[in-house]
């Protein structure tokens, strides 16, 4: 089933061990509450709307209302040539407006990155919509959502890579759901199986080359010129 398969796949690297996991550790709000895995990794990297807008003027993006078949709308978008740095501040702000997760923070240090932030139910009904994973009704999505993750959980992951020709390689050292270790091979598969996914569902978007340099992010390609609000 379609819906099935994508909501595997936009709980980025935690949805194959959730059903295992259930009750434990960041999962049931009275215990998460008090351990702390209610809320994501602080890693000290504080992004604003500045920066998101800082971010798009780099990109040469605006965001705007989808309209209609939302699909329709951004499956069309042109791409725009770029060759650009962006700080961890920026980039933590874009990658927020573009994926279903909030409290994000990416943390780029040396040629590594970090990453915490909170899977966020309430984005993901426009998301998939948007980017033509399946047209269901935000009910029957959520009631999906729901069945697997009946909260909104924390994540964290760590390591070094990036990509080449619409190609990602990434080695990580460090997973987590909440605060429990997540298997890192299961974790870069999944990662690796959401990213394919999106490079599928947005012809305007192409990677020639990104990687981390001396903690900013380097991007060339092209980056679609209009992003959805959701």
């Amino acid at each position: 089933m379609k819906l099935l398969k994508f909501v595997g796949v936009v709980f980025l690297i935690f949805i194959i061990l959730v059903v295992l996991i259930l009750g434990y550790l960041g999962l049931v709000p009275g215990v998460s509450a008090i351990i702390g895995s209610n809320k994501p990794r602080d890693l000290g990297v504080r992004h604003s709307q500045a920066d998101l807008n800082k971010a798009q003027s780099k990109l040469g993006q605006v965001i705007v209302e989808t309209k209609g078949d939302p699909n329709k709308q951004f499956r069309s978008a042109q791409g725009n040539p770029v060759d650009i740095m962006l700080t961890q501040e920026e980039y933590s702000a874009h990658a927020q407006q573009i994926h279903p997760v909030s409290d994000l923070q990416i943390k780029l240090q040396g040629s590594s990155f970090e990453i915490s932030g909170r899977i966020d139910k309430s984005r993901i009904p426009q998301f998939v919509r948007t980017w033509g994973i399946t047209n269901a009704s935000d009910t029957e999505i959520l009631n999906v959502v729901n069945k697997y993750l009946p909260v909104s959980p924390t994540f964290y992951i760590a390591g070094t890579g990036g990509a080449k020709n619409n190609d990602l390689n990434i080695n990580l050292s460090k997973a987590e759901l909440g605060r429990l270790p997540v298997p890192v091979e299961k974790a870069k598969e999944v990662i690796e199986l959401y990213t394919e996914t999106l490079f599928k569902a947005v012809p305007g978007f192409s990677v020639e080359d990104s990687s981390i340099q001396n903690g900013q992010l380097l991007f060339k390609g092209s980056a679609v010129k209009e992003l959805p609000k959701y």
